[in-house]
Parts: structure tokens; C-alpha cells; sequence
């Protein structure tokens, strides 16, 4: 009885990755086809959805306390200035090209840390977060450096920044970015805000790592 549960378990995990991988791809792949498509139009369309999708989630997670609602006010304007920003950095001269880059980076770190953390993950990184470990970080940290050796190239033809404190910079954004809203959904006691993309969760879930991070990457190169 106890082999067959364990098997059950590895089943039903695999299908999870399996799952979480093809959802992943198709909204990569989205997310860089309306980024490089030259009409603006596109991209401000799927910005509204990824806007409107985050905002109904915090809304709807959001215990109604008088201290949950003061964060839920400062979340959607967290929210709102991240995709604001990525529309204005799209509309700029060079803006897909660094969109791209800034996609690269966080998706980098969240692959990074997921994978190596998935495979080596013992020691626990923090409460907020109990499936983040400290190898996922190290894993989250190497494949942003390796992204960034790999894209210093374009960085340079784009934009004047040092590839190697980008990527620590983007990196440390993108997991912080997490444990934001990982803590706002631990204060509401929720483990997951909603079903938007399979093994990931809802729109939070697979954008908290880019909010912060483009704020960041923002101010990075509008120095």
C-alpha cells in the first residue's frame, strides 16, 4: 500500500512539471511574440489582462481587515506602476529589446531557482516561503549571471549597465519580489491566488517575481 502511494505521489508530481512546463512555454512564448510585435496595441492588450487578472486576485485573497486593506491599496498601486512601466519601456526607442532582456533575467532566476532547488533544496531559505531554500537562491543567482555573460552583448549595444551587477541586482529583485507576495498571502492565509497557468498558480503567482523587477530594472537604466 505504501509503494503504491509513493508512486502515486511521483505520478502525480511529474504530471505537475509537466503541466507547469507546457503552461510556462505557452505564456513565454506569448509574453515575447507581443513583446516583439510592432504594434503597440498588442502589448498594452495583454498588459490590461495581466493587470486586470493580478488586481482581481490580491482583491479576492484579501481577508477584510482594516490593516489587509491598507497592503491591498498599496499592492495595486505596486501592481499598477510595474505594468504601467513596462508599457512605457516598451513604447521607448530600443523598448522590446529591453523588455526581452528583463524577461530573460527574471525568468532566468525563477527557472534557476526552481530547478536547482527542485534537485538540491534542504536547507529552508525562510518561513514565508517554505518550498524556497537556500540552493534555490545560490540556483537562482548562477543562472542570472550565466544569462547575463550570455546576453552582455545585446546589454551593451541597448543599454550602459555592468551585465554582472545587473544580474545580481535583477536576481535579488526577482526573490524578493516573491517573498513579497508570499508574505501578503501568508497574512491572508492563502497558499496560492488563483488558476491562471497550471502548476503555477494564478497571475500572482507567476508575476510576482516581474513586478519588482521591472521597477528595478527601470530605475537601473534610467540612470
Amino acid at each position: 500500500m505504501k509503494i503504491l502511494n509513493i508512486n502515486k505521489i511521483k505520478d502525480l508530481k511529474k504530471k505537475k512539471i509537466l503541466h507547469r512546463a507546457i503552461a510556462g512555454f505557452i505564456y513565454a512564448t506569448l509574453f515575447v511574440y507581443l513583446t516583439l510585435e510592432t504594434h503597440q496595441f498588442f502589448f498594452n492588450i495583454f498588459i490590461y489582462f495581466l493587470t486586470i487578472g493580478s488586481i482581481y486576485e490580491i482583491v479576492k485573497i484579501t481577508n477584510h481587515t482594516r490593516k489587509n486593506k491598507v497592503i491591498l491599496v498599496f499592492t495595486i498601486l505596486y501592481i499598477l506602476l510595474s505594468f504601467f512601466i513596462l508599457i512605457k519601456m516598451k513604447n521607448s526607442i530600443n523598448g522590446a529589446s529591453i523588455i526581452l532582456l528583463l524577461l530573460i533575467y527574471t525568468w532566468s532566476s525563477d527557472v534557476g531557482g526552481y530547478v536547482i532547488g527542485s534537485i538540491l533544496g534542504k536547507k529552508k531559505l525562510t518561513k514565508l516561503s517554505p518550498k524556497k531554500t537556500w540552493e534555490g537562491l545560490y540556483g537562482s543567482v548562477i543562472s542570472c549571471l550565466i544569462t547575463g555573460l550570455l546576453t552582455k552583448n545585446i546589454i551593451n549595444q541597448n543599454i550602459e549597465i555592468n551585465w554582472a551587477s545587473t544580474s545580481i541586482i535583477i536576481c535579488t529583485a526577482c526573490i524578493v519580489g516573491d517573498l513579497i507576495m508570499s508574505k501578503i498571502k501568508r497574512i491572508n492565509q492563502k497558499k496560492e491566488s488563483g488558476f491562471f497557468l497550471p502548476g503555477h498558480g494564478g497571475f500572482l503567482d507567476r508575476l510576482d517575481s516581474l513586478f519588482l523587477s521591472t521597477l528595478i530594472f527601470y530605475l537601473l537604466i534610467s540612470k
